[in-house]
C-alpha cells in the first residue's frame, strides 16, 4: 500500500488548484494565536496540516516536547470566515460565545496603551450589529484588539473555522500573521475539504486505516509500528471475532522478518483469492447497471477503488471480492445523478407552483422550552439551503419562543444576519415568515429596520403591476419577501378606538361640527378636534 495515495494521486487528479508552495512552507508546522472560547485565553499553538490523514492538528508547547491538543477533519469544515479589520467583523455576523477582547492602541512612538474601557465583552448581539446611517439606538462601535500584546491590526487577520457534523458547530478562532497569507491559507483549506469529500473509496479507506494505525502506534510506543497486543486491541474494538491463535498465525504470516512489530504496509495487508476480473466487471456494468463502459474506463474504476495502488499497472486489473462490495456502496456508485445537484428545473413558473423549503423556529439551537436562541442558527439554515417577534425593552423587538425559558435575541441582529447570508448558496428569493406579537409602535420600528437594512433586496411593490399571477422565482432572484398575517377586523377596530381615545386626550377642544351640503340638501356631522 502506498502511503502517499491521498497526497500524490488524489491531488494530481482533481480540478482544484492546490497551493503547493504554501504546503511546502507549512510542512514543518506553523504558529498561530488560538482563542480558547471556554476560558477566553489567547495562546500560541503549533499547527500542522496532515494530508495523509486529512486533518488539521494543533499542539501545545511543553518543556522538551509538544503535547497534542486537538484536530479537525477537513471534511467536517462547514465554513471558514476571514476578517481583515474591526469594521468587517462588525459588518458581518459571527457568534463567538461571549469571547473576551481587549481594546489596545498604539501611540505615536509605537508603544501600546489601553483605554479606560479596556475590557469589552462581545456577545452575539454586539458582534452582529452594524452602524446604520439612520442611527440605530444600540449600535456599538467596538475598537477590537487582542490582549496579551497580540494586535489585530493591518498585519494580522482573524481566522475562524466552523466545523462539525451536527447543527451546532464547533469554532476554532485564530489570529493569522500576514506572512502566512491568510487568504491563501483559507483557499487551501477549502480546496482540501472539497478534494477529500470527493476522494475515491481507496483514498477514504487509506485515511481511515492510517488514523487507526497512528492511534495505536503513537499511544503505545511513540513509533510507527504496532505489535501483536496492539493489533488484538484494534480487532476487538472493531468487533471482529478472531481467536488468539488465528490472529497470531496471521500476524507472523505478514511479519516476514519476525521482528514482532508491523509497519503500516503490514497493517493494511489484505489478500483474497476470489476476484472479479475486468471482463466480468464490464459485463456487470453492461447487463446489470445498463452502462456501456470501455476497457480503459473500467480500469480507472478499479484503480480508484482498489486498496492496492499498483493494481492499475497490472495487465489484467481486477477487484477483490471485498473491494467490489465496497465499490457498490460507495459514493461513486450512487444512484443520484450529480447533474441534478444544480438547479435544472424551469424556474419561470408562478411561485405558488413550487415546493418551498421552510424552517420553523429557526432561531432555536435545541428544544422549544429552554434552549438557546442564536443568530447563528439563521446563518446555518440560509447556508444549508419563522421569526417569532415579541415586544422588547426600550422599543427594541426581540425574537424568542413565547412563554418559555428560551433565550432572547434582538430582531435587528437577525435581520443583519439574513442580509449578509441570504444569497450565499442560492440566488432565489428568501421568504421571512413573521409571527408578530409586537405592538403597533414596535411593528413600525421593525418595518423601518427592514427597509433600511435590506434596502433594494426587500420586495416592497409588485414586480409587474399588470400581472394576473404570482411572479416566478426567476423574477424574484435576490429578493427578500415578508410574509405577515394581517390583523383581524376586531383587532383593527380595537386599535382604532385606542388611537381615537389618545387623540381626544391630547386635544385642546373636541366635539361635532354640523355641516349642510347644498347640492344634495342634506346635513351631516363631522368629528372636530382642535390640537396644539
Amino acid at each position: 500500500m502506498n502511503r502517499s495515495i491521498f497526497k500524490d494521486h488524489l491531488f494530481s487528479q482533481n480540478d482544484f488548484e492546490i497551493d503547493y508552495d504554501l504546503i511546502r512552507k507549512l510542512s514543518g508546522g506553523f504558529a498561530l494565536t488560538k482563542f480558547d472560547l471556554k476560558s477566553n485565553r489567547q495562546e500560541r499553538r503549533k499547527f500542522c496540516i496532515r494530508l495523509e490523514i486529512c486533518r488539521l492538528e494543533w499542539f501545545k508547547p511543553m518543556p522538551g516536547h509538544e503535547q497534542f491538543e486537538g484536530c479537525i477533519d477537513f471534511r467536517d469544515i462547514q465554513e471558514i470566515r476571514l476578517f481583515k479589520d474591526e469594521q468587517e467583523l462588525l459588518d458581518k455576523n459571527i457568534d463567538l460565545d461571549d469571547l473576551n477582547f481587549t481594546t489596545m492602541n498604539r501611540n505615536s512612538d509605537g508603544e501600546s496603551s489601553t483605554s479606560s474601557n479596556e475590557t469589552i465583552l462581545i456577545s452575539e448581539n454586539d458582534l452582529l450589529t452594524e452602524t446604520i446611517n439612520s442611527g440605530l439606538p444600540w449600535s456599538p462601535k467596538i475598537n477590537l484588539k487582542i490582549e496579551n500584546n497580540v494586535f489585530f491590526d493591518q498585519q494580522q487577520k482573524l481566522f475562524i473555522i466552523l466545523y462539525g457534523k451536527k447543527f451546532r458547530l464547533h469554532k476554532l478562532c485564530c489570529i493569522v500573521d500576514d506572512h502566512l497569507h491568510a487568504d491563501r491559507l483559507k483557499k487551501l483549506f477549502e480546496n482540501i475539504k472539497r478534494i477529500a469529500e470527493w476522494a475515491p473509496y481507496r483514498s477514504q479507506v487509506d485515511i481511515l486505516l492510517q488514523r487507526e494505525f497512528e492511534e495505536y502506534s503513537n499511544d503505545c510506543h511513540q513509533c510507527r509500528t504496532i505489535n501483536l497486543k496492539d493489533l488484538k486491541h484494534c480487532i476487538q474494538r472493531n468487533h471482529f471475532k478472531l481467536s488468539s491463535d488465528q490472529l497470531k498465525r496471521l500476524f507472523y504470516l505478514i511479519n516476514d522478518n519476525y521482528s514482532g512489530h508491523l509497519e503500516y504496509d503490514g497493517f493494511v495487508y489484505a489478500k483474497d483469492s476470489k476476484k472479479i476480473t475486468i471482463n466480468e466487471l464490464m459485463k456487470f456494468f453492461h447487463f446489470e447497471q445498463k452502462l456501456r463502459l470501455t476497457y480503459e474506463q473500467t480500469s480507472q474504476i478499479i484503480f480508484r477503488n482498489s486498496l492496492d495502488s499498483l493494481r492499475h499497472y497490472e495487465s489484467d486489473p481486477f477487484f477483490q471480492r471485498a473491494e467490489f462490495v465496497d465499490y457498490l456502496f460507495s459514493k461513486e456508485n450512487s444512484i443520484w445523478d450529480q447533474r441534478f445537484s444544480e438547479v435544472c428545473q424551469d424556474m419561470t413558473k408562478p411561485l405558488n407552483e413550487y415546493w418551498i423549503a421552510s424552517s420553523h423556529n429557526t432561531y432555536l439551537s435545541g428544544d422549544q422550552f429552554k434552549s438557546e436562541s442564536s443568530v447563528e442558527c439563521y446563518i446555518r439554515c440560509l447556508r444549508s439551503g419563522c421569526l417569532d417577534c415579541w415586544d422588547g425593552p426600550d422599543g427594541k423587538p426581540l425574537i424568542y419562543h413565547g412563554r418559555t425559558l428560551t433565550t432572547r435575541i434582538h430582531f435587528v441582529d437577525v435581520i443583519l444576519a439574513i442580509k449578509h447570508h441570504a444569497f450565499e448558496v442560492s440566488p432565489y428569493p428568501v421568504i421571512l415568515s413573521i409571527e408578530n406579537h409586537c405592538s403597533i409602535k414596535q411593528q413600525k420600528f421593525m418595518a423601518k429596520f427592514m427597509i433600511e437594512i435590506f434596502g433594494d433586496l426587500l420586495l416592497t411593490k409588485p414586480v409587474c403591476p399588470t400581472e394576473t399571477c404570482l411572479p416566478s422565482p426567476e423574477q424574484l432572484k435576490f429578493k427578500i419577501i415578508i410574509k405577515h398575517k394581517k390583523r383581524r377586523i376586531e383587532d383593527s377596530f380595537k386599535i382604532f378606538r385606542e388611537n381615537e381615545l389618545n387623540e381626544y386626550q391630547n386635544s385642546i377642544k373636541y366635539g361635532h361640527l354640523l355641516m349642510f351640503n347644498p347640492s344634495e340638501k342634506v346635513r351631516f356631522s363631522l368629528r372636530l378636534l382642535v390640537v396644539d
